[in-house]
């Protein structure tokens, strides 16, 4: 879990650059996200736009990839192992890979939105219907390792 503390660091100092270049304040209105903070970097350093251009590259790479394998993982839990069925998935997974590239970028922000939110409905519910169950065995495992401090 420490890729989530890590993004939030990185997103602070990126934030850093940005308000103490000065980068937000001209170009605010006109430019946003990656270009901004390629604005920023560049006015300390000339070249970091082609770094930060050769990062963003590997950092989609590498939530493509990732997803991909979350997804098909989740994919075979559904629906069952078998190479057709992990085929269909990579096709289907390739296949809104070209979707989304041919997308604009809001668009395709705001169907992964929707998509997470898809996602986290089931979860909530089935957290509501398992919490009695949850709760027992917390309280089971408090007192089996004596760590009885919580009342129940």
């Amino acid at each position: 879990m420490i890729e989530t503390f890590l993004t939030g660091v990185l997103c602070l100092f990126t934030s850093f650059a940005i308000v103490f270049s000065g980068a937000c304040t001209h170009a605010a209105k006109e430019i946003s996200g990656i270009e901004l903070a390629s604005n920023a970097f560049q006015s300390v350093i000339p070249f970091f736009p082609i770094i930060l251009s050769i990062i963003a590259v590997m950092f989609a790479l590498s939530t493509l990839i990732s997803w991909a394998y979350y997804g098909q993982k989740a994919w075979t839990f559904l629906i069952g192992e078998g190479k057709k069925r992990v085929l269909f998935f990579n096709l289907a997974y390739c296949l809104f890979i070209i979707i989304g590239s041919a997308m604009n970028v809001k668009s395709v922000i705001d169907i992964t939105d929707a998509m997470m939110i898809a996602l986290c409905v089931p979860n909530i519910i089935v957290l509501y219907i398992l919490a009695p169950e949850i709760k027992r065995d917390l309280k089971t495992y408090l007192v089996k390792h004596n760590m009885n401090f919580m009342k129940f």
